[in-house]
């Protein structure tokens, strides 16, 4: 699982090379990333520390996005047109993490006990995240988890839609009928109180 997590390091290290690297041709980045199981990436892209390796790619541009029409990428290349690549990246960056992690923690508040429902990718090139969720122990900080999985790379909603969509529906459902049959003490039941 980690040398595909390198990019990460390397973004995180070298936060305005790294975003040169994606703002140079944007087409070319976004067509890099957004790809489908049945279109990856090259084995050696994103797994260096020192860049982003477009030249696993060679000297070919990659493949359209397929489950974008071409009006979609269109516009999608002119939306990062505007900022570029440097405003998406800023997750990455170690003290963003680490505030994010310190105002959870300092809150106390180490779950979410609300329904949480998971569609996890199971042939992503980056990582085999139903593994990942089990390494980091995710139903500890979420008691209420529901995962479903779905064979797609990183943008199963993009990928398969209908698919995912249906988990979403059945997910929603599923608390709907749960809190029907709830009732507060005075009678009234959940539904009614929201």
């Amino acid at each position: 699982m980690a040398p595909k997590l390198a990019y990460q390091a390397y973004i995180a290290d070298n936060h305005e090379e790294a975003t040169r690297e994606l703002d140079a041709d944007l087409r070319k980045s976004l067509r890099s990333v957004f790809r489908s199981a049945d279109n990856p990436p090259p084995l050696e892209y994103l797994a260096s520390t020192s860049n982003l390796n477009f030249e696993a790619f060679g000297d070919s541009e990659p493949e359209p996005i397929v489950f974008m029409s071409k009006e979609e990428e269109d516009y999608l290349v002119e939306q990062y047109s505007f900022q570029g690549f440097g405003k998406t990246l800023q997750f990455y960056l170690d003290q963003n993490r680490r505030r994010s992690h310190e105002f959870a923690a300092s809150q106390g508040n180490f779950t979410i006990p609300c329904p949480v429902l998971a569609i996890l990718p199971t042939k992503d090139s980056v990582a085999y995240w139903p593994h990942a969720m089990k390494l980091i122990g995710s139903e500890k900080f979420l008691p209420n988890l529901v995962v479903r999985e779905t064979p797609t790379a990183h943008n199963p909603q993009l990928e398969r839609p209908e698919e995912f969509n249906q988990m979403v529906e059945e997910f929603l459902n599923n608390i709907l009928e749960q809190t029907e049959a709830q009732t507060s003490e005075d009678g009234t039941s959940v539904r009614e109180e929201l």
